[in-house]
């Protein structure tokens, strides 16, 4: 894997780059209002998102079916994650020296 992939495999998996840029690219259009409204843009929807299934899904906890399916969701997604994270790890820290500044060294 190249270092380029391994740029990109970085920029992936930390969003904030994303949420940053939106907020900057939002003052330099609008000032300090579009700012905000960038901001909000981006981090509401997901908010919303979940402030309306909240009731739902709380209601489809209650059958055993889909209980289980969600765990199995919740399961799934984590394994995801962590393989991600082993796979980014090993093309991120490749030398001593990625590890130490992993480390917050």
């Amino acid at each position: 894997m190249g270092s380029d992939s391994r740029c990109g495999l970085a920029g992936v998996a930390c969003s904030w780059p994303v949420l940053s840029t939106a907020t900057f690219v939002g003052y330099v259009i609008g000032g300090p209002i579009g700012a905000v409204a960038a901001t909000l843009g981006i981090f509401l929807p997901s908010f919303v998102f979940v402030a309306i299934l909240n009731p739902v899904v709380t209601q489809l906890r209650r059958s055993a079916w889909t209980a289980a399916f969600l765990d199995g969701i919740n399961v799934s997604v984590v394994g995801l994650m962590a393989s991600v994270t082993v796979k980014l790890g090993q093309a991120a820290l490749m030398d001593p020296q990625a590890w130490w500044r992993c480390a917050g060294g």
